[in-house]
């Protein structure tokens, strides 16, 4: 929503302030969100490759990954179906997510399972799971680096 667009980057100053990096991170996923909810794909992007990049950096692996559940969505028009379900693959099945990394990721994932053969889903979403997590985050933040 606008508010939420209003409210959250309002929030990361004070996050910032207190010197707390978890925070942070976890502040820019919110944006992320809300840009993805309007349809401002490129937003959404640059906000959950913020949030990817800071939690990595202080070890928040849960707000990591569901900054990677959160882009999934606006990845999928420049990386297509079969990517982007490997990307759900190491969030679904990564130990660093949370369910609520993993929440975020459905709405994608069922849209992704509704339009392709279910043996093409199945065989990216296992390839998904073998990834190193290092790789995959390169990937991502590749794109953010076209948006910005």
């Amino acid at each position: 929503s606008r508010l939420a667009q209003q409210t959250y980057p309002g929030a990361l100053p004070s996050f910032v302030s207190l010197n707390d990096p978890w925070w942070v991170s976890a502040t820019l996923n919110n944006p992320g969100h809300s840009a993805v909810g309007l349809g401002n794909d490129e937003e959404a992007i640059a906000y959950f490759c913020q949030a990817i990049s800071k939690a990595l950096q202080v070890g928040a692996l849960p707000v990591a990954m569901e900054a990677m559940a959160g882009i999934a969505a606006p990845l999928l028009p420049r990386w297509g179906a079969e990517r982007v379900m490997e990307l759900l693959g190491l969030v679904f099945h990564h130990p660093g997510s949370d369910n609520e990394a993993k929440t975020k990721g459905l709405p994608i994932y069922e849209q992704l399972l509704a339009e392709m053969p279910d043996d093409v889903a199945q065989r990216a979403l296992a390839r998904g799971k073998r990834l190193p997590l290092n790789v995959l985050v390169d990937h991502v933040l590749r794109e953010g680096e076209q948006v910005i």
